[in-house]
């Protein structure tokens, strides 16, 4: 067997694995001062919610820590260690299951109304528009997805009127606290997939703010581009002649055919 030193520790290399022969490994559990993240927290003995980390139960394929966890309830729980910082994972199933049950007498309410269309758009596959949200792998965060009141007390301390609807920041991203917002119907416009982000002159705006601030109709511009074969540039720059103008100019060219 041949010595050899790993962190000021000896470790031995069998014969078999010098001569290259193939053997049965075991996992490594990393201690704390040799593990492979450099951003590793021991997070024995810190409470989540209901769990108290036990110890650090083992690592993934992806080098994601699971701690084992136990719940207030008396459960053993294997935890992912960004779920319990996060905060998205609080128990060990059972706190989901006490909100389930409670009555919060708000499902005539609007944002009740918001709250069960995400859900619908998100997981219905029936629903008309799953094709352009769960389909697309667009998700409600575990802390909204059974917990309404959860979500409720997000809208309110985040700017929550019934002028607004709720919005998320990042189209492609998901249903959660950190990509959703309260925006009004101009706002919302402008931050939908069609809209393209168009440069001019140095400034970067996306279609319909360009369209806006040069007064000139959409659909005009969208005419130009994809039957004329204008550029953006181009088709938002060229003033639009007026109707009499242009039929003026018709009657012309017909004139000196004739």
């Amino acid at each position: 067997m041949k010595t050899i030193m790993f962190n000021d520790e000896p470790y031995g290399l069998t014969d078999a694995i010098l001569s290259g022969v193939k053997t049965q490994t075991r996992r490594i559990v990393y201690p704390s001062k040799s593990h492979p993240n450099k951003s590793f927290q021991d997070l024995t003995g810190m409470r989540f919610g209901r769990l108290i980390v036990i110890c650090q139960d083992h690592v993934d394929a992806y080098r994601k820590i699971y701690w084992k966890c136990q719940c207030d309830c008396g459960n053993i729980a294997i935890v992912r260690g960004n779920a319990l910082k996060s905060g998205n994972t609080q128990s060990c199933g059972c706190l989901k299951h006490e909100i389930r049950n409670v009555k919060h007498g708000m499902t005539n309410s609007r944002l009740y109304n918001i709250w069960s269309k995400i859900k619908s758009r998100c997981y219905v596959k029936t629903d008309p528009a799953y094709r352009r949200y769960g389909f697309r792998g667009i998700s409600m965060c575990e802390d909204w997805e059974d917990n309404f009141i959860a979500f409720f007390e997000w809208a309110i301390y985040n700017g929550y009127s019934d002028e607004l609807s709720i919005d998320r920041i990042d189209v492609n991203g998901n249903y959660e606290p950190s990509n959703c917002r309260w925006s009004t119907p101009k706002e919302q416009s402008n931050n939908r997939r069609s809209n393209i982000p168009i440069t001019i002159n140095g400034i970067t705006l996306n279609l319909q703010e360009w369209c806006n601030k040069l007064k000139i109709n959409r659909n005009t511009v969208n005419t130009r581009v994809r039957i004329c074969g204008w550029s953006y540039e181009t088709a938002l720059t060229t003033p639009v002649r007026k109707h009499n103008e242009c039929k003026s100019r018709r009657q012309h060219k017909s004139n000196d055919t004739d």
